[in-house]
C-alpha cells in the first residue's frame, strides 16, 4: 500500500500539495534453464498499479463589497485516480560461439500490453483523462568475448511500440460542424507509433592483481515517433513527427580490497534537455514530460531546452564473510 509517490507533485505544477493513497501489485512467474551449452529464460509478469491522487490548488475571489470587502482564498481540491494494468512476456537465450575464443551470443524479446483505462488530468495534456491501450515489444541481439582479463561486449536492441488513446464526452456536446456527441462518445483519438533504438558498447577491465579495475562504455539512444489525431469536437485531423538522439558516455573505477570494495561511475548524457512545447521563438517548460509511463498527446511541436547531465555513483560494498 502507497501512501506517495516521489515526483508526482511535479505533474501538478500550480498545485499547493498533493495527497495519494493506493496499492501496488506485482506478480512474476519465471523459469531458468542454465547449461554448459546454452542458457535460457522466461518470465511472466502482471503488474497493477492503482492511485488516488487529490490536488489542491489556490483560489482567490474578491468581495463584491468595494470599501470594506477582502479578497478571500481557499484551496479548491482536484481529485485524479491513476489506474494502469501491464501484462507481459520475456524470453532471454544465450550460448557460446567458440570456447576457446571467448565468444558469446544472445538474444531477448519483451511483450508488453498496458491498458490505462483512468489517468490524471495532468496540466500537460490537451484532453483531460485519456484513456486507452498500448502494444510495446522489445528485439534484441548482442555479442560479447571474454578474453581474460579484458570483457568486451556490443548490444542492438529494437523497439517498437503501438498506442491508442482516447477521450469520452462526460455530457452531451455539440460538435464545431452542428453534429451531436453523445455522452460517453469519444470526442478525440490519438494514434501513436514509436521506433525506438539502443545501442550499448563496454569494456571492462577485471582487477589487476585483484586490486584495480575499470570500465568504460557507451549507450545511443535513438527515439522516433508518429502522431496521428482526429478531434470530433473542432473538428480536425494531425499528424506530426517527433525525434531526438541521446548519447551517454561512461567511465567506471574499481579497487578491491580484503575488507572492502569501493566503485565510481560517471556518466555524461547530451542530446537531452527540459521538455516543452515550442511556440515560435518562445520555450514553454514542461517537467512533467518525463514523469510517467503514459504516453501522452502534446498539444504542439515539442522541443528541447539543451542540457548536459552530469552523473556520480559512488559504492561501498563490505562482504559479510
Amino acid at each position: 500500500r502507497l501512501k506517495a509517490v516521489e515526483g508526482t507533485e511535479f505533474l501538478y505544477a500550480n498545485s499547493n500539495s498533493v495527497e495519494q493513497s493506493g496499492r501496488v501489485w506485482d506478480m512474476r512467474l519465471g523459469l531458468l534453464s542454465d547449461r554448459p551449452s546454452r542458457q535460457m529464460e522466461a518470465v511472466l509478469f502482471y503488474h497493477t498499479y492503482d492511485m488516488t491522487q487529490d490536488a489542491k490548488y489556490p483560489y482567490w475571489w474578491a468581495n463584491p463589497d468595494p470599501i470594506f470587502g477582502y479578497p478571500s482564498f481557499e484551496d479548491i481540491t482536484v481529485h485524479n485516480r491513476d489506474l494502469t494494468r501491464t501484462m507481459g512476456l520475456h524470453l532471454g537465450y544465450r550460448q557460446p560461439i567458440n570456447r576457446e575464443t571467448g565468444w558469446n551470443i544472445g538474444g531477448i524479446f519483451t511483450a508488453n500490453y498496458k491498458d490505462h483505462p483512468k489517468i490524471p488530468n495532468y496540466e500537460i495534456m490537451n484532453i483531460p483523462r485519456d484513456p486507452g491501450n498500448t502494444w510495446a515489444f522489445n528485439f534484441g541481439v548482442g555479442i560479447s568475448r571474454d578474453f581474460a582479463p579484458v570483457r568486451f561486449g556490443i548490444d542492438l536492441i529494437f523497439e517498437p511500440v503501438w498506442s491508442h488513446t482516447w477521450a469520452n464526452a462526460e455530457s452531451e456536446m455539440i460538435s464545431g460542424i452542428g453534429t451531436i456527441i453523445s455522452a460517453g462518445n469519444k470526442t478525440v483519438e490519438n494514434h501513436f507509433e514509436f521506433t525506438n533504438w539502443i545501442f550499448r558498447m563496454g569494456l571492462e577491465q577485471h582487477p589487476i592483481n585483484n586490486v584495480f579495475g575499470f570500465q568504460i562504455g557507451i549507450e545511443i539512444l535513438q527515439y522516433q515517433y508518429w502522431l496521428d489525431q482526429d478531434n470530433y469536437v473542432v473538428p480536425f485531423s494531425r499528424s506530426q513527427r517527433e525525434s531526438w538522439t541521446e548519447w551517454s558516455p561512461r567511465i567506471g573505477l574499481s579497487w578491491h580490497f580484503p575488507t572492502v570494495e569501493i566503485g565510481y561511475t560517471a556518466k555524461v548524457t547530451v542530446g537531452t534537455g527540459q521538455p516543452g512545447l515550442a511556440f515560435g521563438n518562445m520555450f514553454v517548460s514542461r517537467a512533467e514530460f518525463d514523469t510517467s509511463d503514459i504516453i501522452l498527446a502534446p498539444a504542439g511541436s515539442l522541443s528541447l531546452q539543451e542540457a548536459h547531465v552530469l552523473t556520480h555513483h559512488i559504492t561501498l560494498a563490505i562482504p559479510i564473510n
